[in-house]
């Protein structure tokens, strides 16, 4: 029986699938494909070496592009701003005690590294941050202030107190221990605590002209609560008595600089665990809590109700487990990565306060890792046990379902240590990084079904995609127009069945003779020597083809020891494709 292999759709799929021979998939894949890349068309190209290029002597965790023209390179030692032409702009020691699991994002000219931030300029210079002291952190049972501003005014010789308006949430300043309305930088001499409609001259002692005063709406005093200007706790202070107004005032302030008058407990969000930026707004997220700033003002943490104020949610249990968040990502939503699972945050809704309680769903309960990667709305991940996973969305009535699937389950090895992305052939592609001299190219097809091919790359170590460039350890890694040196393929077993062989006892007899390689040679001149189990094929090119040619071999091979071929090349730009094979199989039963 001839059997023909010229269509690698799936890649290369492991042992596992060895034992469904007659399924399409066995059919349309091989057991390695190492150093090639799959066409347009499902056959193999021969693909572009990389060169190396040291750039740092501390090992890589992190690279993340910009909108300038430089990336963000974090090392275990130093922050390096790396120009496009692969020169070092500026580098910052860093000192903090970061790995490979350490969350690093940039954001507004910020960048995020273990619960520090740094900046850099468009120029490329970097330096220390401090957008944290910036940040006006949320409240817990924050309530809203109103405060009547009146200013008395001389009416013909007379005084009179004249309502000017009503501040919801007043802007306040500080001044010197003084109480200073930021819109108009209006000294306010007294604040009333207890409300009254419609002062008169009447209700003031003491007033005069030119006099402004205000008059809360509502005072507070809860246990464990306080006023709050921005950033901090204040106080009123110098509390005098106004017989004629039947209530105190107070004439000064203390605590706080310049912010909103609010009264509530203010929420601790220094421990921060990672950032992202998600629909203008930037989530900032703890242990436990995920923090949404207000739109377009992302130090602005203080909630409200407003469809562009801020707000900040606790994500409900997985499987009556509550979750320690890890890690932040955004794609076409906001991603919360945990050891209990996955939350997917406004996927399909605005991010609001008002729909705070219902944008929160549950995308996967796998517990992950550190390693995760969105890459086309497809959602890797290494779950806690090492294993790779992808969440991919589909819809159903215009709500999104998510389904889980496991993306080596052809493979019985976890061989993944870290994962990132690639430009491959001009595909956005996750690049893998394993426990050997190795990275794993993989491809979504469908639902539930990807490809894998490998590169041979030096270094046990997180490689990152930069263009079509590689980066990771020390090393900036080129990608060059030249072929790799070797290419391997080595093929699944065809389906083969006798009546007294069944499927797998024929394997230990049967012969393969001929095989014959179709190549695609551009030039004739990419290819150095074709080789089968280590034994050389013949050459049988016509003279006047230019791009295509044959490889043959006559030896016979038994099945059972597998077809291995090895493509050498002479490192040249020219295209080098493998377009199909065929086998000669005598299948002989084993009885």
């Amino acid at each position: 029986m001839w059997s023909r292999s010229n269509f690698f759709q799936f890649g290369e799929l492991g042992e596992r699938i060895a034992g469904i021979r007659d399924s399409e998939i066995h059919k349309n894949s091989a057991n390695e494909i190492v150093n090639m890349t799959v066409t347009e068309v499902n056959t193999l190209r021969v693909a572009k070496k990389y060169r190396a290029m040291g750039i740092t002597g501390a090992r890589i965790i992190k690279v993340i592009d910009t909108k300038y023209q430089f990336y963000i390179v974090v090392t275990i030692t130093h922050i390096i701003v790396l120009s496009r032409d692969n020169e070092t702009l500026s580098y910052l020691a860093h000192g903090l005690a970061v790995n490979e699991n350490t969350n690093v994002n940039v954001f507004d000219n910020q960048i995020f590294v273990l619960n520090s931030f740094f900046a850099f300029n468009e120029s490329g210079a970097v330096g220390i941050s401090n957008f944290k002291s910036t940040i006006i952190p949320p409240m817990k049972n924050k309530k809203n202030t109103k405060m009547d501003i009146y200013k008395v005014f001389n009416d013909n010789g007379d005084l009179k107190c004249v309502f000017m308006q009503t501040y919801e949430n007043p802007i306040l300043v500080n001044s010197a221990n003084n109480i200073v309305l930021y819109d108009s930088w209006t000294w306010v001499k007294r604040v009333y605590k207890l409300f009254k409609a419609n002062v008169t001259i009447a209700d003031i002692s003491g007033a005069y002209e030119g006099m402004i005063f205000g008059v809360m709406q509502t005072w507070y005093n809860v246990p464990n609560e306080n006023w709050v200007i921005g950033q901090t706790d204040v106080s009123f202070y110098t509390e005098i008595w106004d017989g004629l107004y039947t209530g105190s005032y107070f004439q000064n302030i203390t605590g706080g600089t310049q912010g909103e008058l609010n009264y509530g407990q203010i929420l601790d969000i220094q421990n921060i665990i990672d950032v992202s930026l998600t629909q203008n707004r930037l989530a900032v997220s703890t242990r436990d809590t995920i923090y949404f700033s207000k739109q377009f003002d992302y130090n602005n943490f203080r909630n409200s109700t407003g469809d562009t104020d801020a707000f900040y949610i606790v994500p409900s249990p997985i499987n009556n487990n509550q979750a320690n968040i890890k890690k932040l990502s955004s794609n076409n939503g906001l991603f919360a990565f945990s050891d209990k699972g996955i939350y997917g945050i406004g996927l399909q809704a605005s991010l609001t306060p008002f729909n705070s309680t219902s944008i929160v769903k549950i995308v996967s309960d796998v517990p992950c890792s550190y390693e995760t990667q969105i890459i086309n709305n497809n959602i890797f991940y290494l779950s806690s046990e090492g294993e790779l996973y992808c969440v991919q969305v589909e819809y159903s009535g215009g709500q999104p379902l998510f389904k889980n699937s496991l993306v080596e389950k052809f493979d019985i090895e976890k061989r993944i240590k870290y994962i990132s992305f690639t430009n491959i052939d001009g595909r956005i592609s996750l690049l893998a990084t394993t426990e050997e001299n190795k990275v794993f190219i993989y491809d979504t097809l469908e639902l539930g079904v990807f490809r894998r091919v490998s590169l041979d790359f030096e270094g046990n170590f997180k490689k990152f995609g930069l263009g079509i460039d590689i980066i990771g350890g020390t090393t900036y890694y080129i990608k060059t127009f030249q072929n790799y040196k070797t290419a391997k393929l080595k093929l699944n077993i065809p389906y083969l069945k006798t009546d007294k062989g069944g499927s797998y006892l024929n394997d230990e007899k049967s012969l393969v003779n001929p095989i014959v390689i179709n190549t695609l040679n551009e030039k004739r001149d990419s290819i150095d020597y074709i080789k089968i189990n280590e034994h050389q094929m013949n050459n049988i090119y016509k003279e006047s083809d230019d791009k295509y040619g044959l490889y043959r071999s006559t030896r016979e091979y038994k099945v059972s020891d597998g077809i291995n071929i090895e493509i050498g090349t002479k490192e040249n730009n020219r295209v080098l494709e493998l377009r199909g094979i065929d086998m000669l199989i005598n299948p002989v039963a084993d009885y």
